[in-house]
């Protein structure tokens, strides 16, 4: 009994529906004249700002990108 309440008590807890915000939805980005897009390039350039893609080695010899 004890497991099974722990399993279900965080399902029970939480609310059913997940909270939306105007701009979760793809209507928005196109009535503000705005690409919708997967790459967060494409959001930082709305907004003024660029990402630079950059390649660094660490000390054990692994690349981060």
């Amino acid at each position: 009994m004890g497991s099974e309440l722990s399993r279900v008590l965080p399902r029970w807890m939480r609310s059913g529906e997940t909270k939306k915000f105007p701009w979760d939805d793809e209507r928005y980005w196109k009535k503000e004249g705005r690409k919708v897009s997967k790459e967060p390039r494409d959001y930082a350039r709305q907004v003024g700002m660029d990402i630079e893609n950059q390649t660094v080695e660490t000390e054990d010899g692994y690349y981060l990108r």
